[in-house]
C-alpha cells in the first residue's frame, strides 16, 4: 500500500481500532464527502455507502509503474443529473481516496490516491453514480532543457564564429566525471567523456560550451578527434546572451591546439573535478540518489521528497557519470537509464513519486516485527512462486567512449565456475553457484552509458544476481489492525507451522486494506547457500 505517511504503531495497539476509507469528490464547484457509514469528522458531514478494497500491487524492481485505478459506485446526496443539466461536467470531476483511523482529525488521514473521475455514468436522482478514480503520477510535461538552452545564433550567442556543427546543439547537463575509469589492474585512465560545442571563433582562440550549468571542475582536458591533440584548459562560469548559466573553455593557442571549423571536440574529465555540483557545493554530484533528486526537480511530477532523501545514502553508493545533450523528459531519463541499475521499485503515493529499496542481503536482526499465525493472523491461499526470469550469469559493459560509443570495460558474475586470478573482471558467489547447480546457466548481458567505476558495476552485479538467482515465494496473510503500521520493504519474521516456516525472514511487498483490515503480501527472503539446502 502506498502511504502518505505511515500509520503509527501507537495508534494501532487495539485491534478493535476502526480504520475506514474516506472519499472526497470535487464536482460542480463543491466537495462531496463519502465514508463507509454516515458520520461527522472534524466538522465535515460524510455520507455513507462507500465500499472500497484497496491494493496497489507492486512488482519487484519495477521501473514503469502501472496506472492507479479503483472503481467506485456511490449514491450522491444531490441530483447529479440536474447538476449536469445545469452545465456541470461529471467527466471533469476529481477525487481523493484516503484511510482514516477512527478518532483522529480529518487532516491526519492517509491519502492513497488522488486523480480524475474516469468513464463516469449516472442516472436519475438516487440512482448510482459509477466511475473509476484514476491517477497516473508519472506523466511529465516538462523537458530537461528549455527551448533556449541551446546554441542559437543571434539568440543565445553572436551571429559570427559559430560553426554549423554547433548550431542547435543543446547545452550538455554533465554529472559525475564521465570518461574517467579504472583498468582491470586497478590503474586509473580516461576516455572521451562528453562533447564540447564551439560557440565563438572571433576571439584570439575559440570558445566552447561544455555544460549548461556551473561545474565543479576548475580545469578539464579537451581533445580534438581530427588532430588527436589534447590540451588542459581552465573552466569559466558565465552567461550566454540570454543570461543563462553556462560553463565554457577557451582553447589553447592555435600552435598548441590546432582547430579547423567543424572539428569534433570532446571533454576528458580527468583533472580532479566533475560536472554538476551537489546541493552543498562541496563536490560533484555523483551518487545515484543525488542525481535522481536533481533530475526530479526538472520535472512537473510531485515527489515524495522525504522518502527519496531517506534513500539517498544507500543510493549514493552507486556512483554515476554521464551527460544529457538532448531535451528529454527528466523522468523518462531516470526511468530508462538510472532505475534499471538500482534495487528499487517506484510507485505513486499521496505524496507523489516514491520508492522502496529491496535488500536481499538483509538479516533477521533487521526485522521490525513478527507475523505469527493465530491470534488474528491467517494465511490466505497457498504459497505461490512468482513468475520470474532467473539469472546467474550476468555481464555488464560500461565506461563508454563519448565519440565512438564503444564500451571500454566489462565485468561479470558467473555461476558455472570460480574465475581464476587471471580473470579479474569476473567473480562468483555462493548464490550464483547454487543457482547454477539448481537451474543450469541463466545468462543475460546489459550495458550502461552512465557507469565508469568498476566498484559501481560490481555493486550492480551483486544486487542483480542476488535478486534473480532464485524464484520468489509469495504468501498473503490477513493480519490484525495492529500490524497496519508496516510499510513496503519492511522486514518481518514469519512463523507459520502449517507450512513449516519458523522465524523465516520475509519482506513486505504490499499491504491491501479489505473491510478495514490489512492484508500483507510477504516475499520470503530465500538464502539457499546459508540454509545449506544443497547437501
Amino acid at each position: 500500500m502506498a502511504y502518505q505517511r505511515p500509520l503509527r504503531w501507537i495508534e494501532l495497539l487495539d485491534d478493535l481500532t476502526s480504520v475506514e476509507f474516506l472519499l472526497s469528490v470535487t464536482f460542480a464547484g463543491r466537495e462531496f464527502y463519502f465514508s463507509t457509514r454516515p458520520q461527522n469528522i472534524s466538522g465535515i458531514p460524510f455520507a455513507g455507502g462507500l465500499s472500497a478494497d484497496w491494493t496497489d500491487a507492486l512488482d519487484l524492481f519495477n521501473h514503469s509503474p502501472t496506472l492507479l485505478s479503483i472503481p467506485l459506485t456511490l449514491i450522491f446526496p444531490e441530483d447529479v443529473a440536474a447538476l449536469v443539466a445545469k452545465g456541470h461536467d461529471l467527466w471533469k470531476g476529481t477525487g481523493e481516496l484516503s484511510l482514516w483511523v477512527e478518532g483522529r482529525p480529518y487532516d491526519d488521514r492517509i491519502v492513497l490516491i488522488t486523480g480524475d473521475m474516469v468513464d463516469p455514468s449516472y442516472g436519475a436522482d438516487q440512482e448510482p453514480v459509477k466511475f473509476s478514480l484514476e491517477a497516473n503520477g508519472f506523466q511529465d510535461s516538462r523537458l530537461t532543457h528549455t527551448q533556449t538552452q541551446k546554441i542559437l545564433p543571434l539568440v543565445t550567442w553572436g551571429l559570427f564564429g559559430i560553426p554549423n556543427s554547433s548550431e542547435n546543439k543543446w547545452y550538455p547537463i554533465v554529472f559525475g566525471t564521465p570518461g574517467r575509469y579504472t583498468n582491470s589492474d586497478g590503474s586509473s585512465t580516461s576516455t572521451l567523456g562528453s562533447p564540447a560545442y564551439v560557440v565563438d571563433t572571433s576571439g584570439p582562440t575559440p570558445k566552447a560550451v561544455i555544460a549548461g550549468h556551473d561545474v565543479e571542475a576548475a580545469n578539464v582536458k579537451i581533445y580534438n578527434t581530427r588532430t588527436g591533440i589534447a590540451g588542459v584548459v581552465a573552466v569559466t562560469s558565465g552567461l550566454d546572451v540570454l543570461g543563462q548559466i553556462v560553463s565554457t573553455v577557451d582553447f589553447p593557442s592555435a600552435f598548441l591546439f590546432p582547430y579547423t571549423s567543424g572539428d569534433p571536440i570532446f571533454v576528458i574529465w580527468d583533472q580532479g573535478g566533475g560536472g554538476l555540483w551537489n546541493d552543498t557545493r562541496t563536490a560533484a554530484r555523483t551518487g545515484a540518489g543525488e542525481i535522481i533528486t536533481y533530475l526530479l526537480r526538472l520535472t512537473t511530477l510531485k515527489t515524495d521528497i522525504g522518502t527519496w532523501r531517506a534513500l539517498g545514502p544507500a543510493l549514493d553508493s552507486f556512483k554515476l557519470a554521464g551527460y544529457i545533450d538532448d531535451a528529454v523528459s527528466a523522468w523518462e531519463y531516470i526511468e530508462d537509464n538510472i532505475l534499471p541499475l538500482l534495487p528499487l521499485s517506484v510507485f505513486s503515493t499521496g505524496e507523489g513519486i516514491s520508492a522502496v529499496l529491496w535488500r536481499r542481503e538483509a538479516t533477521k536482526d533487521e526485522a521490525v516485527g513478527a507475523v505469527t499465525t493465530g491470534g488474528g493472523v491467517a494465511r490466505v491461499g497457498p504459497v505461490e512462486y512468482e513468475k520470474q526470469t532467473l539469472y546467474n550469469d550476468i555481464r555488464i559493459d560500461y565506461a563508454k567512449d563519448a565519440e565512438s560509443g564503444d564500451y571500454l570495460r566489462s565485468s561479470g558474475v558467473v555461476g558455472s565456475r570460480k574465475p581464476g586470478t587471471d580473470e579479474p573482471d569476473l567473480f562468483s558467489t555462493s548464490f550464483s553457484r547454487a543457482s547454477f547447480l539448481r537451474y543450469g546457466e541463466k545468462a543475460r548481458s546489459l550495458d550502461t552509458d552512465i557507469i565508469y567505476e568498476t566498484a559501481t558495476a560490481t555493486n550492480v552485479l551483486q544486487w542483480m544476481h542476488r535478486a534473480a538467482a532464485f524464484p520468489y515465494r509469495v504468501i498473503l496473510y490477513d493480519v490484525p489492525v495492529r500490524l497496519g503500521f508496516l510499510r513496503r520493504g519492511d522486514l518481518v519474521l514469519l512463523t507459520d507451522p502449517e507450512i513449516h516456516l519458523f522465524g523465516y525472514l520475509a519482506f513486505v511487498r504490499d499491504i491491501a486494506w479489505i473491510d478495514g483490515r490489512p492484508r500483507l503480501s510477504l516475499v520470503l527472503v530465500d538464502d539457499p547457500p546459508r540454509e545449506n539446502r544443497l547437501k
